[in-house]
């Protein structure tokens, strides 16, 4: 029997996480509303009526280190240390400024022309690399953080490098040194979320300089320079086909179609959707992270909008299982080799609630409960139990219970005929 026609109560209560409305009290706790679903399309909303925009803490190294040294007031100082990486974040943030004033900026031939010749292959997407001024920054955001840290680490020494920049957000490397520079903790990623406006601005002054230098060189200037950098066209980049569509693009309507794009992928992408799973994850989903394919997470702070991460090197533990997101009823929309580092997924973005059915957090536990069976002998005996108790008047959420088992059912046979099949062309 299909499970639409089942007629089973929790279907027709079933409404989409991103459709809720908010209650006209708010939202006190963050981490319930999280917990609850993901994907919502009003996070504006639940962070500005909840009464504190920070989930989880900093790292637990140096929350061991306050409780061994300051027992008495722990409590002060870690708040006091959380407010220090609010300020570091918010001295990074300057750096998207930073990187206006650079492309504006951009002269002399070869940095000219290599701007030129990335914007005819990548366009919006077209990095640009730190100048004097980012770099000068990061510095200041690192002695920021760590004269407020030896309030407590005395000492100390941090480092704040430039590891990688997404469409969301930019990714530093933090690292935090004694006075003899042995690690204080393990390396953490720290990700600074970029301001959507600024992006867009960023956006519009990359084809505002490109236009520019269109009328200071030619397409035999671009090939010149091309062919001195040992750089070819190819059947995917011609130099002229490409310069025809560059001078087709509008600087607003670039600026305006890249702000559309991150405005209406934040349900799923940014400091609020990365938030909302990475917080149902650890709390519903799934008890431990660490040695798993995905990297740990120390704390999000929304109203900062910066994320501190455990960073992907061979000095994590090993890992020793993989987190099987169609099992929890989520499916992962971006997970490609960039967002994958030393075997682990470092983006939470675009991390999609495949079935709205398994946001309900009984039915997902019962369909867990079966789906975890390896041996599918097992898991049909399972299912066949499952289905029994629900039948049962004074089983408690039997319908539930009836709900999780149809789905494992449909998804085991599903199962099952991949394997027959896969053995009869062997």
């Amino acid at each position: 029997m299909s499970i639409e026609k089942t007629g089973i109560s929790c279907f027709k209560k079933v409404i989409s996480t991103a459709e809720k409305t908010v209650p006209a009290e708010g939202y006190s706790r963050l981490k319930k509303i999280f917990c609850q679903g993901q994907n919502y399309k009003h996070y504006d909303q639940i962070v500005s009526t909840c009464k504190r925009p920070i989930l989880g803490n900093i790292p637990d190294e140096l929350i061991k280190i306050i409780v061994k040294t300051n027992p008495e007031n722990k409590s002060t100082i870690i708040q006091g240390a959380q407010q220090s990486f609010e300020q570091a974040a918010e001295t990074l943030k300057l750096c998207q400024i930073a990187k206006l004033d650079t492309i504006k900026n951009i002269s002399g031939y070869e940095d000219e022309m290599k701007f030129l010749y990335d914007m005819l292959r990548h366009g919006t997407s077209t990095k640009i690399g730190q100048s004097k001024e980012e770099l000068e920054i990061v510095q200041l955001a690192a002695k920021r953080l760590e004269n407020q840290l030896n309030q407590f680490l005395k000492d100390a020494k941090v480092n704040i490098s430039f590891a990688g920049e997404g469409l969301f957000k930019n990714c530093y490397k933090l690292q935090i040194l004694n006075k003899n520079g042995q690690p204080i903790m393990h390396d953490r990623a720290f990700n600074i979320f970029k301001d959507i406006n600024l992006s867009g601005e960023i956006a519009e002054a990359k084809y505002k300089k490109a236009h520019e230098l269109l009328n200071k060189y030619s397409a035999d200037d671009i090939k010149s320079w091309m062919a001195a950098n040992n750089l070819k066209e190819s059947a995917v980049f011609n130099v002229n086909y490409r310069l025809g569509l560059l001078k087709k693009a509008t600087p607003q309507g670039k600026r305006d179609d890249l702000v559309s794009i991150i405005s209406n992928a934040l349900f799923t992408n940014g400091a609020y959707a990365e938030a909302n799973f990475v917080t149902r994850l650890k709390n519903r989903l799934v008890s431990n992270i660490s040695k798993s394919d995905l990297v740990d997470t120390d704390m999000f702070d929304l109203k900062s909008g910066f994320h501190i991460a455990q960073f992907s090197d061979d000095k994590l533990p090993e890992i020793t299982h993989s987190i099987n997101f169609e099992k929890l009823g989520l499916k992962a929309d971006d997970i490609y080799a960039d967002n994958i580092v030393n075997g682990r997924i470092i983006d939470f973005g675009d991390m999609l609630i495949d079935r709205e059915i398994l946001s309900d957090n009984t039915v997902l536990s019962w369909y867990k409960k079966i789906m975890n069976r390896v041996n599918l002998g097992e898991r049909f005996a399972i299912i066949q139990r499952y289905k029994k108790l629900a039948k049962n008047p004074k089983t408690p959420l039997r319908d539930k219970i009836q709900t999780a088992a149809l789905i494992a059912e449909a998804d085991t046979i599903e199962r099952f005929k991949a394997l027959y099949f896969r053995q009869k062309r062997q």
